[in-house]
C-alpha cells in the first residue's frame, strides 16, 4: 500500500506539530529536545527513489539546500532524509 502525501502528513503532524509539505511528496519536521530543536527530517512518500549518486545529490540540493542554513547553525549538520516506499 502507498502511503499518499497527505496521510503521511496526519501522521507526522501527530507527533510534531510544527511538521510542514515543503512538496507535492515531501513532509519537514523538526524534533526537539524540550524547547532545543536537534535534528531536521524530511519524509518523501514519492515512488520514485533517486537511482545514482547524481540524481541523489541534485534531489538533495533542491531539497535540503534551499533550508540548510535556516534555523540555528548546529543543525547544518542533522539533516536527515528517508524515502517511504512500498517493498
Amino acid at each position: 500500500m502507498t502511503m499518499t502525501p497527505n496521510q503521511l502528513m496526519k501522521r507526522v503532524v501527530a507527533r510534531y506539530p510544527d511538521a510542514e509539505r515543503i512538496g507535492d511528496n515531501v513532509v519537514q519536521f523538526t524534533r526537539r529536545a524540550g524547547s532545543r530543536p536537534f535534528a531536521v527530517y524530511y519524509l518523501d512518500c514519492n515512488a520514485h527513489i533517486p537511482e545514482s549518486l547524481d540524481e541523489l545529490r541534485s534531489y538533495q540540493d533542491r531539497l535540503i539546500g534551499r533550508r540548510y542554513f535556516d534555523g540555528p547553525q548546529s543543525l547544518q549538520w542533522n539533516n536527515y532524509l528517508y524515502f517511504v516506499a512500498d517493498d
